[in-house]
């Protein structure tokens, strides 16, 4: 089915540093669903956005500190939203 294929994408990274991160594109995709966090199993301090492009700009981050993200992106099929598969979570590099 469309939902059982659409899932399975493992979306990446185009590229990812202190100020923004590049999404490389999902075919079909409406929106991305960006998540960052000081835990690396964001198990904690979570911060979740939602873009319809594949750029993001980082506000408020605080120096000093690793950061860590991830993405999915998502559509609805037959009225229902269906996700990707989470990117591999990439570290953002200190300043």
């Amino acid at each position: 089915s469309k939902q059982a294929v659409f899932r399975v994408i493992k979306p990446k990274f185009k590229s990812v540093s202190r100020k923004k991160v590049k999404l490389v594109k999902v075919a079909g995709a409406k929106k991305y669903q960006i998540k960052y966090s000081t835990d690396r199993k964001f198990q904690k301090g979570n911060k979740t956005v939602t873009t319809k492009s594949t750029t993001y700009k980082f506000k408020k981050l605080k120096k000093d500190i690793k950061y860590y993200v991830a993405f999915r992106a998502y559509k609805k099929i037959g009225g229902v939203k269906t996700y990707t598969m989470w990117s591999k979570i990439k570290k953002i590099k200190k300043n």
